[in-house]
């Protein structure tokens, strides 16, 4: 007997964080009122998930196990589930990875040899969490298919997910916009702190600047361990964006209110983040791009994650349409990346089937 699922996610926006990578030490104007303020928390943040890029692969499961290998497959190593890896590099070591935080099933009877096929991918590196969501497809698929519960904790453990961020993740299960409290010393996922459906009329333009990567990896980790604490008074002002800006606007699609409130939060992020990166964004081009958005009237434009790529909410589709035409013709841009997109208010999609 076989088993099949079809898993498809779409990408995720990062519009920044609400704290660093440790706690503030405190706050000279009110020493006292600071201490007790702190929370302990870290990271945090806010992001949404948008329909494409995406990623769609299928996995199948056969019972009882009967490993077969071709020579474009990969069998994952003793230690977790046979299978056939059907993907390029660097995504066939990453599924793999996930594969080998199953446990193999004691009872024979009940392993399966699994086949993973990668059918559309979000590019790497470029802002979107590609590993994020395509760990979280992988996992969330052999789960369903061992008859394993899905929850946040337990889905992020076997993805080997949420070190930092739970946007990614929780944007997997839900969709939408969604606000990531931060996590405690212990805690293993982040909690949800808040999480809306945005406008179906939106749309989204995605800019991304060609040849060039953002962070990730030990760069990144780097780049955190150098950076210094976050201000309280940012992550104050930061909280307050969200808390009476970007979500009241998304509840009553006030998209303007919205759009200022997403704009400042990201810039204020983008300025923390200005001694690794150079400035509130990843370039001066990405600068340039963002101040042309805005003069053109959309006001919710920033950089997502580490960039390169970059957003433009807008309050349609034919506006997003026209922004997206106004950049591929400003020879500045000429071999940017330009694509338009819609938010994704729905969690990942599974279809399951079964054939004897």
């Amino acid at each position: 007997m076989s088993q099949t699922v079809e898993m498809i996610t779409g990408a995720r926006l990062h519009f920044g964080f609400l704290a660093g990578a440790r706690p503030a030490p405190g706050d000279t104007s009110d020493s006292e009122a600071s201490s007790a303020w702190r929370s302990g928390r870290v990271f945090g943040g806010v992001g949404m998930m948008i329909d494409s890029p995406r990623i769609r692969l299928r996995v199948d499961a056969t019972f009882p196990t009967a490993p077969t290998k071709d020579g474009g497959g990969h069998v994952a190593g003793p230690e977790g589930l046979p299978a056939e890896i059907v993907a390029p590099q660097p995504w066939r070591d990453r599924i793999g990875a996930v594969l080998k935080r199953f446990p193999v099933a004691p009872d024979a009877s009940q392993r399966a040899f699994y086949r993973v096929v990668l059918q559309e991918t979000i590019p790497p590196h470029v802002g979107l969490g590609a590993g994020t969501q395509l760990a979280l497809a992988v996992a969330a698929a052999t789960a369903t298919l061992r008859g394993e519960p899905i929850d946040a904790q337990r889905l992020a453990q076997r993805a080997g997910r949420g070190l930092r961020s739970a946007i990614g993740l929780y944007g997997f299960l839900h969709g939408g916009l969604i606000v990531d409290a931060g996590k405690r010393p212990g805690d293993p996922v982040s909690p949800l702190a808040m999480r809306t459906a945005l406008p179906e009329s939106w749309a989204v333009v995605l800019a991304c600047p060609s040849g060039s990567e953002g962070l990730s990896g030990q760069r990144e980790q780097d780049a955190f361990a150098h950076l210094p604490p976050m201000p309280t008074d940012l992550t104050g002002r930061l909280c307050q964006l969200v808390l009476t800006g970007l979500m009241p606007a998304a509840l009553q699609r006030s998209y303007f209110e919205f759009g200022e409130a997403l704009f400042e939060f990201n810039r204020l992020v983008g300025k923390y983040f200005a001694p690794i990166q150079g400035g509130a964004y990843a370039s001066e081009a990405a600068a340039e791009w963002v101040r042309f958005v805005r003069n053109r009237g959309v006001p919710a434009v920033g950089q997502s994650s580490w960039g390169p790529t970059l957003f433009a909410i807008c309050p349609d589709g034919p506006t997003a349409e026209r922004l997206a035409a106004a950049t591929r013709d400003q020879p500045r841009w000429r071999d940017w990346s330009v694509a338009v997109t819609a938010p994704r208010n729905a969690s990942a999609e599974g279809i399951t089937a079964t054939t004897s």
